[in-house]
């Protein structure tokens, strides 16, 4: 079977998979202002396969991306990000893995025409430890780079501030540091000199907006209603009349 063929087959087999896991949120504006965020970076990238992108219904902060264009997005993740920028480098990455096809590792084992001798993983970045072969680490860690490098300019072309993407990543990396095989400090630190000594400051780049402000307080948590000291319940102590006999 051509490469090209089985790559498809296997993400419209994991979409499917996936949508039988997860809920699919039922709001179209949520969703069309994803979608359009995500049509915008993939327009910057000339990314040829159309994205099929639908947010998930998942308090976790998580993102699935197959062959084929299929990109899936938790709430979660939404109440995650803290600007637009850091939502749409989340998504420019990606695109990115999608653009460069590079979310395999190699297979130990020999090709057949049953076995491809690609194993797809997808962006390794959400993966947990356990589920990330030892062997294929470092093909790995090369190839979130790869995406890193290549989400930098697609975010540039897109008039967004490419920080914004390492900035969420860091705050992630301390958040969950089970995901972190894949991505260590240095590379961060790396990622942001070359930000800095490659894209000049723009101060037309897209940091935030009201539109993702009013997106991402449909998902944050409720914050406890504390009672008025008005309305406080208290103890008092009541004095009765005591008679003596």
């Amino acid at each position: 079977m051509p490469a090209q063929t089985w790559e498809a087959a296997i993400g419209r087999q994991l979409a499917q998979e996936i949508e039988r896991q997860y809920r699919i949120l039922p709001d179209p504006a949520v969703t069309g202002y994803a979608k359009g965020l995500a049509g915008r970076v993939t327009q910057s990238a000339g990314l040829n396969v159309p994205v099929s992108l639908k947010i998930l219904q998942d308090g976790e902060a998580r993102v699935f991306t197959f062959p084929g264009g299929f990109v899936y997005i938790t709430t979660g993740l939404i109440a995650r990000t803290e600007t637009e920028a850091e939502f749409a480098g989340v998504l420019a990455h990606e695109i990115a893995h999608l653009k460069l096809q590079n979310g395999y590792y190699s297979s130990a084992g020999a090709a057949t025409s049953v076995a491809p001798p690609r194993v797809f993983i997808g962006c390794s970045r959400w993966t947990l430890n356990s589920q990330i072969p030892l062997t294929s680490l470092a093909e790995l860690r090369s190839r979130e780079q790869e995406a890193d490098t290549a989400a930098i300019q697609f975010l540039r072309a897109a008039g967004y501030d490419p920080l914004g993407m390492i900035e969420f990543y860091n705050k992630l990396r301390y958040d969950e540091p089970q995901l972190a095989q894949t991505w260590s400090s240095d590379n961060l630190m790396m990622l942001h000199s070359y930000v800095e000594e490659s894209v000049p400051p723009d101060p037309e780049f897209i940091v935030n907006t009201a539109a993702f402000d009013a997106i991402r307080k449909r998902f944050l948590p409720e914050p406890k209603r504390v009672p008025s000291p008005a309305n406080r319940p208290t103890l008092r102590k009541v004095s009765s009349p005591v008679t003596l006999h």
